[in-house]
């Protein structure tokens, strides 16, 4: 967890490391770009969370 001015007041920038895995099969850009959209409306409509450019 970081606080301070690049983050702006009252915020804090968090980093996580996720790992994807499928037993069953190899999994392709496609796949993850769809779940990673799929937990960052999650994050952003739950917690009012966004991604720093």
């Amino acid at each position: 967890m970081y606080t301070g001015p690049q983050v702006g007041e009252g915020k804090r920038s968090l980093a996580y490391r996720l790992t994807f895995r499928a037993a069953d099969r190899t999994l392709t850009d496609e796949n993850l770009a769809k779940v990673r959209g799929k937990i960052i409306k999650l994050l952003e409509r739950e917690i009012n969370a966004g991604i720093r450019e």
